[in-house]
């Protein structure tokens, strides 16, 4: 089984990360896009059953630069991005558009949303040692898509924590027992 980590760009000039983990060998494979659709067409190649995004999923309900999930984000001593920032706007909508893709070409999957420099922490994991142990170098792209695949695999074990409110987004983040 396959799951899934996307450290997406705002831009489809800019490239998007994906990295995929394979439950029963422990391996990681790692892939690049561009495009939407290229992103698709790779997703659909390894049906992955669950896809972290280190990409909000929502706008926050009201016009502010966060929702609940940022605001607790940032008691733990993460900093997120403003929502409200141009930059981030085009993210999101990329990301919900992409995400109605995704439910449209993949059956059974279930999207969530992660931080990924969070879940390094949480993790106890940096770029160094995810290249000592992948033997290969690896830019803070791949790194981040990786820290997304393995929340995919925590979201998948049970073992996660859950900020926010449902109706406005959630963010899940690895939680080490």
């Amino acid at each position: 089984m396959y799951l899934a980590g996307l450290d997406l760009a705002g831009k489809e000039k800019n490239k998007t990360a994906i990295a995929f983990y394979e439950t029963s060998t422990r391996a990681f494979i790692l892939k690049e896009a561009y495009k939407n659709e290229q992103i698709i067409k790779i997703l659909e190649k390894f049906n992955p059953k669950v896809i972290a995004i280190d990409a909000p999923l929502t706008f926050p309900l009201s016009n502010k630069a966060f929702r609940e999930a940022e605001k607790q984000l940032i008691t733990k001593g993460f900093r997120p991005l403003p929502l409200n920032m141009p930059s981030m706007e085009i993210l999101v909508k990329r990301a919900i558009k992409l995400k109605a893709h995704i439910f449209s070409s993949l059956k059974e999957v279930e999207i969530i949303e992660c931080f990924a420099s969070a879940s390094l922490k949480v993790l106890y994991l940096n770029k160094l040692e995810l290249e000592k142990k992948l033997k290969r170098k690896l830019d803070k792209d791949d790194v981040d898509a990786l820290a997304c695949a393995l929340t995919a695999y925590f979201y998948k074990k049970g073992n996660y924590e859950t900020l926010g409110k449902k109706e406005e987004g959630t963010i899940i983040l690895p939680k080490i027992l």
